[in-house]
């Protein structure tokens, strides 16, 4: 809208009443050929008084008149309504640019929105400064807005809060906190929802939803708040009133309701669902702090079948876990990670017959990161099969500087750990066929360790790979034996070549006379099936002693050396079969 700047340009020979008069009958005349509320206004004793305005700003913006007056006393004098008024109050008393305000019409069956635009213009007429007040009809954009922000706010399937409109009712109640109306986030997962949507249709798992919901709302107390905060998921926003027992009450009564069958495409069909849930405290800044520690304390009891609370904690440690991570991706990818070889043993001649190859990580600022730190999240993450095909290339390539130091092709096995995820994912056969054309190595010189854990997983695909491998020439050997679940009949089954005893029979062989009967039962059996016979954690001399005496082929730990870096690695071999 243009300024109007209404300034005399000339004078007339006329009566000063009548060309006032004239005047005036001309400023209404032009407000009221506006199409749009518009009025002239000036401040009298800080008050605004309306000079002119056309039809449609009173109907907009003027108080409504008494309805007890007679004809006789009627007053057509505009008067603003008293809410403009006050807003009016707070504009500056100079205008260099219109000064805008929002505003709402009480009393009226249609919620309107209007933008108010007051524009200041010099009128030497009367001596004041007037001021052009237009009313813009701003209700359509307010209501796409309203809409708007419904369909951001609201699930569409459910009509609860999303994720969104739940954190922003979060975020209101950390706003408000004083510390005296404590709150819990629970969060609920439907166990098989995923099962049910791939085998009953999408339409079905939308019933399913929409009938959860009902059911959840069921459940809640008065002023408890639902929304569904993902796929299968449901986030509860619940005050305690009488401290962490509302929260286990609520529970019990969400595991009651979840018992009941839902009726499902005529189908009876029942779900569980965990839960977990966190409690509001000083930690707790934003929303996604509530909720980020609920579904923590959710994945817990997906694990456990239980109700599970929140450990204090937790978070950082997998901020911790998922910065090891994104440092871990990095060493891979620019090669900062190494390899130690520690050696294997013949007990009784105490020659090397080969090294397990042991991945090592010196962070820049942490410094040495242990292997039981950095292979969880390796195994974790995904990164298992980039950090596995690394150590396979670089123990291969080893072996090839180590056959040019001595001169010749060395009768030595290195055993290199496979992951379970390696072994349904990565296709080993290629890759060492792929490592073996590039360097010229035979596969006979090479073993994979694979844990029984990894083994009994996914048996089929075991016995496959491992049948590939002996084709190449490759040494299958079964790691941390007896420290999984396995069946003795799976050593018939796996054609393995070694087995691994864990440590974990080894450390107190010395006192125990049970762990000293197992390991003789292991070797024993090992022995009857053609399958060598590996321990590990020797430390001390008695314990090597007890482990010739039963029997056991090779042998590996401090007692005979720590891993070594490559160079060392090839010097305690030549050192050690030098006769």
């Amino acid at each position: 809208m243009a300024e109007h700047n209404w300034k005399i340009t000339g004078v007339m020979e006329s009566d000063p009443v009548q060309l006032s008069d004239t005047i005036n009958a001309w400023q209404q005349s032009y407000l009221n050929a506006l199409p749009f509320p518009a009025a002239s206004i000036v401040f009298r004793n800080k008050k605004p008084v309306v000079l002119f305005c056309n039809a449609a700003f009173s109907e907009v913006a003027s108080a409504r008149k008494q309805p007890n007056l007679s004809a006789s006393e009627e007053d057509n004098t505009v008067h603003l309504h008293p809410e403009l008024v006050a807003a009016l109050e707070y504009m500056p008393p100079s205008l260099r640019k219109p000064y805008q305000f929002d505003w709402m019409p009480p009393g009226r069956e249609k919620r309107c929105v209007y933008q108010i635009k007051v524009t200041a213009m010099e009128n030497p007429i009367i001596g004041e400064t007037c001021y052009l007040m237009l009313p813009i009809d701003c209700t359509a954009t307010a209501e796409l807005h309203t809409t708007l922000r419904t369909k951001i706010l609201r699930d569409s399937l459910t009509g609860l809060p999303n994720r969104i409109g739940f954190s922003r009712l979060l975020d209101d109640v950390i706003a408000m906190d004083d510390g005296n109306s404590p709150v819990a986030v629970i969060a609920i997962d439907l166990i098989r929802f995923s099962r049910i949507n791939e085998s009953m249709g999408s339409l079905v798992g939308d019933e399913l939803l929409v009938s959860v919901a009902r059911r959840l709302t069921s459940a809640l107390r008065p002023g408890d708040r639902l929304g569904r905060i993902g796929g299968d998921q449901f986030g509860i926003l619940l005050t305690l009133n009488h401290g962490t027992s509302d929260v286990w009450h609520t529970a019990r009564r969400i595991k009651a309701l979840m018992s009941t069958p839902f009726n499902l495409a005529n189908l009876k069909v029942k779900v569980n669902c965990a839960i977990g849930f966190s409690l509001m405290d000083d930690r707790i800044e934003v929303s996604e702090d509530l909720l980020r520690d609920a579904q923590i304390a959710l994945k817990h009891a997906k694990e456990s079948d239980h109700v599970e609370v929140y450990n204090v904690g937790e978070a950082s440690a997998l901020r911790k876990r998922f910065s090891l991570e994104t440092d871990l991706r990095r060493a891979i990818d620019n090669g900062d990670l190494h390899l130690a070889y520690q050696p294997i043993i013949s007990p009784y001649s105490k020659r090397v017959v080969g090294f397990e190859a042991l991945a090592r990580w010196d962070h820049a600022e942490l410094g040495p990161i242990s292997p039981a730190e950095f292979i969880p999240v390796a195994e974790e993450s995904g990164l298992i099969i980039p950090l596995g095909r690394w150590a396979l290339e670089k123990s291969i390539y080893t072996q090839q500087d180590w056959d040019k130091q001595a001169g010749f092709a060395l009768p030595i096995r290195v055993a290199v750990n496979v992951s379970a995820l390696q072994l349904m994912r990565d296709n080993l056969t290629e890759v060492i066929n792929s490592l073996s054309r590039q360097v010229g190595l035979n596969g006979e010189r090479l073993t994979l360790e694979l844990t029984e854990s990894a083994l009994m997983r996914y048996p089929e695909q075991s016995i496959s790979v491992i049948n590939t491998m002996h084709e190449l020439g490759i040494k299958i050997s079964m790691d941390d034996f007896g420290t999984g679940y396995s069946s003795l009949s799976y050593l018939k089954t796996f054609p393995i070549d070694h087995l691994k005893i864990d440590r974990s029979f080894i450390a107190n062989l010395a006192e125990d006379k049970t762990a000293v009967a197992i390991t003789r039962a292991i070797i024993s059996m090992a022995s009857t099936l053609s399958i060598k016979t590996v321990v590990e954690g020797i430390e001390t001399a008695e314990q090597d002693k007890i482990i010739m005496d039963l029997g056991c082929d090779y042998a590996q730990g401090f007692y005979f050396s720590r891993p070594l870096p490559a160079d060392e690695a090839i010097a305690y071999y030549l050192a050690a079969n030098k006769n």
